[in-house]
């Protein structure tokens, strides 16, 4: 089974504590108190409440249905990682698909590494990445 792994910027070696806890060694790139979930302020998170989101594609998005039966706008995936992350921190993807949420963590400082049992998706997230990361 082929695993990748892209990281963003390069994630450490884990390494498991005696607790039975990961330790990435991330190091949150923020000032937020330690209590707040994310980065945004009062104002923005209201905002993000709302009932109905819309999102429009932009030109770096994939949309083609014949690369990835699945896939969605970068500022999708933009809003949920703002909503429960903070710069620095480690987004997990383990259905990379096309790379979309690498992507989007990279644009929003977070770290990411995805995973996909399909060597096609993987190479697919290779690509998109690499077109993305420039």
């Amino acid at each position: 089974m082929d695993v990748a792994k892209l990281a963003v910027p390069a994630v450490r070696q884990a390494e498991v504590k005696s607790d039975k806890q990961l330790n990435i060694q991330y190091e949150k790139m923020c000032d937020c108190s330690p209590n707040h979930i994310n980065c945004l302020t009062a104002k923005e998170w209201i905002k993000n409440q709302i009932g109905v989101w819309q999102f429009y594609y932009e030109s770096r998005d994939i949309r083609d249905k014949k690369h990835h039966p699945a896939t969605f706008p970068i500022s999708l995936a933009r809003r949920c990682i703002e909503l429960f992350t903070h710069k620095g921190e480690l987004v997990v993807d383990p259905f990379v698909g096309s790379g979309t949420t690498l992507v989007a963590a990279r644009d929003l400082s977070r770290n990411a590494v995805g995973f996909d049992l399909q060597q096609n998706y993987i190479e697919l997230s290779q690509k998109d990445c690499a077109r993305n990361f420039v």
